[in-house]
């Protein structure tokens, strides 16, 4: 059984989060400013960053979350012919739950296409649920 959670992830040294909020078209899910400090009162974000998470359910497809990202991005890409900000850096984050302790995904050309249409890169990170339990 495979169950995922796929996010949009954006940085930039120069835009502010309210800023990628107005050229992605939709609120974040989460957002942190740059030099904002974390829970023990450090500065630990060096760019701005701004996260989009699919509202699909763990159990939907990869397919589902794709279509989840895609509905809430009416700014993005720009169609104005502006280029965007030379320092975003966006990936598609796609997280993999498995049963096993390996696991393969197939990334859809449809998927691909999008990360590429929306100028992002695309990370996978697996994580295996259920450990083997032995006695050492």
């Amino acid at each position: 059984m495979k169950q995922y959670i796929v996010s949009l992830y954006i940085r930039s040294r120069s835009l502010s989060p309210a800023e990628i909020t107005r050229l992605m078209g939709t609120e974040p899910s989460c957002h942190h400013e740059k030099g904002s400090l974390n829970d023990l009162g450090t500065a630990c974000f060096l760019n701005h960053f701004w996260r989009l998470v699919s509202e699909e359910g763990d159990e939907a497809s990869l397919a589902s979350h794709l279509d989840s990202l895609m509905s809430r991005l009416s700014g993005w890409p720009p169609t104005s012919g502006d280029p965007a900000p030379g320092d975003l850096d966006i990936v598609l984050g796609v997280g993999v739950m498995s049963d096993t302790y390996t696991t393969s995904v197939l990334l859809s050309r449809s998927l691909v296409r999008f990360a590429s249409g929306i100028g992002a890169g695309i990370e996978v990170s697996t994580y295996p649920t259920v450990f083997d339990e032995t006695d050492s």
